[in-house]
């Protein structure tokens, strides 16, 4: 499955759907020499959110979205232009990836809701402005 490169917040992922939802975020680096690390920073991630599917969503659902999960991680052209921070949202056949200007904890939860706290900070000031200036 691809994901969206969401460019706007709310992305309609967060309106509707069914349990598990996994919710990811984790400072990145924009050079391309640490693309690496923000690689195996991801993958460390991952592993959180595999253990926790496991634990409280166990089944089929879980296991399509990890794959969905991987199929980001094995994408090498994406991890080579980063931000400051990426946030990544997914579900059963849906997955959405916010790449953030702002520096994030690393985090993860799966739960009966998307953690969108993180998100709600990085876009509440990040709005642009026209100014007219007048002589």
């Amino acid at each position: 499955m691809a994901y969206i490169v969401a460019e706007r917040f709310p992305h309609p992922i967060i309106e509707n759907g069914e349990p598990p939802f996994v919710s990811i975020y984790m400072p990145t680096s924009r050079l391309t020499t640490e693309t690496k690390d923000n690689e195996i920073r991801f993958k460390n991630l991952l592993k959180k959110a595999e253990d926790l599917l496991a634990k409280n969503y166990p089944g089929r659902a879980g296991e399509e979205i990890l794959s969905d999960l991987k199929t980001l991680l094995e994408d090498k052209p994406f991890w080579s232009y980063q931000l400051d921070g990426l946030g990544v949202l997914a579900k059963r056949d849906e997955m959405v990836v916010y790449k953030l200007q702002r520096d994030v904890k690393e985090y993860v939860e799966v739960s009966k809701n998307f953690y969108v706290k993180p998100l709600l900070n990085a876009y509440q000031t990040d709005d642009s402005y026209q100014i007219l200036a007048l002589y």
